[in-house]
């Protein structure tokens, strides 16, 4: 490599990289203040979740909220998360109802099962739909009702802190969430209606208006879909109905996954899935494939030749425009894990080859695996809507 091309590849590097990351918007922060509303039903579906589910209900039974009920699916756990769930107090609730989730049907994914069972429940008027994984503030719900009626809307999604404890968390996540924004730069206003498979909502917090719910169907038009939440979202934005992502801020925290296996096991499953049910078959594949060969070209080449400087492979020219790279790479990697990763260390961009070599085993593995899936111990074959 001579310098010319040297200087060039560097540059170029820079100028993508600079305007893929400046495109982005993030979410908006929930409002500071809170609001009321009617009486809510919070869903939580829980399948497994012995090790969760005290700190996610001892969390959302402290909510500064008048009238509100929490009803806990048990979806056929192995385990002590109904017997954990019945035995805590109810706290600021009118009740906790633990529900004993009946048999998964044919045709039916876990969670959009045990969602529809919990809403069947449910008698308020508004219903919020939360993981057992995801912690509440008191704040919580008072602020997701003043941002729901801020953006006027009918569904309020609102993405939390994300938790990661481990190497692992803490140097993956960040890479997975930057490449999902990647996909949704737009995060920071309601999507339009012509654009309805933009729309994003996360089942970590998703508080929706009952009218609007039983509008679309509820679950049970998205019986079907691994990434039941993706899908809501869309089918309200088709609808008609706004669809608002905001920001949690510190008023809601959630830990997806606890070790390596788990980061790549889940995000296999939602990453091809998601792809195509935002941009089609088609182009969903088109995206993915591209992912794969630019993974290695924009975050590993440069490592690969700094170590290939090591032992004289490569010359002065190459050699500096890697060098150049890393550190780039490594102070934009270390400013987005602690932007989006609570408790994340500085230090932890140096390794983000790392981080993008497991990211490209999650995608490369998503792609070859399609609609194929296995979560908690199921077996699903998941087809992408048109």
């Amino acid at each position: 490599m001579t310098w010319p091309v040297a200087i060039a590849v560097a540059a170029g590097w820079f100028v993508v990289v600079a305007a893929q990351t400046l495109r982005l918007r993030r979410p908006r922060v929930v409002p500071a203040r809170e609001e009321g509303g009617p009486f809510v039903s919070i869903v939580v579906p829980a399948r497994n979740e012995a090790a969760n589910i005290e700190r996610c209900i001892g969390s959302v039974v402290q909510s500064r909220w008048d009238e509100f009920e929490v009803i806990v699916v048990d979806d056929q756990s192995d385990d002590d998360t109904a017997a954990i769930a019945r035995s805590l107090d109810r706290g600021r609730a009118k009740e906790i109802r633990v529900i004993d989730g009946r048999p998964l049907p044919d045709g039916w994914v876990g969670k959009p099962w045990a969602c529809r069972q919990g809403a069947e429940a449910a008698r308020g008027d508004w219903l919020l739909f939360t993981d057992a994984d995801t912690w509440h503030g008191a704040e919580a719900l008072g602020r997701a009702a003043a941002a729901m009626a801020e953006d006027r809307a009918d569904v309020m999604s609102v993405a939390g802190r994300q938790e990661a404890r481990s190497f692992w968390e803490r140097l993956v996540q960040p890479q997975v969430f930057f490449l999902l924004m990647q996909s949704f730069p737009q995060l920071h206003r309601p999507i339009p209606q012509r654009k309805w498979r933009r729309a994003v909502a996360t089942g970590q917090y998703l508080l929706v208006k009952r009218e609007a719910y039983d509008a679309i169907g509820g679950h049970d038009a998205v019986k079907d879909a691994v990434v039941e939440d993706l899908r809501l979202g869309q089918l309200f934005t088709r609808a008609g109905y706004t669809v608002s992502l905001r920001d949690g801020g510190s008023s809601t925290a959630t830990r997806m996954y606890q070790s390596l296996g788990a980061i790549v096991e889940g995000w296999s499953k939602n990453m091809s899935i998601a792809a195509r049910q935002s941009y089609g078959p088609v182009l969903g594949r088109i995206l993915l494939a591209s992912a794969i060969v630019a993974l290695p070209l924009f975050w590993l080449a440069p490592a690969v030749v700094l170590a290939g400087g090591a032992v004289d492979l490569a010359g002065g020219p190459a050699l500096a425009c890697a060098a150049f790279i890393y550190a780039c790479s490594s102070a934009l990697w270390a400013g987005i894990s602690r932007e989006m990763i609570s408790g994340s260390s500085a230090l932890l961009g140096l390794l983000y080859p790392l981080g993008a070599a497991v990211l490209w085993v999650i995608v490369a593995r998503s792609s070859l695996r399609g609609s194929q899936i296995t979560w908690k111990g199921r077996d699903f074959k998941a087809p992408v809507p048109t």
